[in-house]
């Protein structure tokens, strides 16, 4: 492994060499005029809006995407819960039934003891 690490170190230092000594006689900076360096400028600010207007249009949608998910979540739980009050309101409902039942029922004992 180390004879890999070894290999692969060389191979960069090899290739950095050889990229210098292409790059000698190149200038670093060319002579640009100030208008056109200007225009370059712009273009670079134009260009850096561009993909900051992109990159929150992004977290714009994914904002949206869990707002949405939220109210589907919430849309979800109100179902939920109406399904329960229904349930709910049967029991209760049942209940009320038996309750009259047993009313009725403590009428005619009621009665059939007087």
């Amino acid at each position: 492994m180390a004879e890999n690490l070894q290999t692969v170190l060389s191979d960069a230092l090899e290739k950095d060499a050889l990229t210098a000594e292409a790059m000698q006689g190149i200038p670093e900076f060319y002579d640009i005029p100030d208008e056109l360096q200007q225009v370059i400028e712009k273009a670079t600010l134009i260009k850096e809006r561009m993909f900051w207007l992109r990159a929150t249009h992004i977290k714009q949608d994914i904002a949206n995407t869990q707002l949405l998910r939220r109210a589907v979540y919430a849309e979800c739980r109100c179902w939920e819960m109406e399904n329960q009050a229904a349930e709910m309101a049967l029991i209760t409902s049942g209940a009320a039934d038996r309750v009259r039942e047993l009313e009725a029922q403590l009428d005619k004992l009621s009665k059939a003891t007087s």
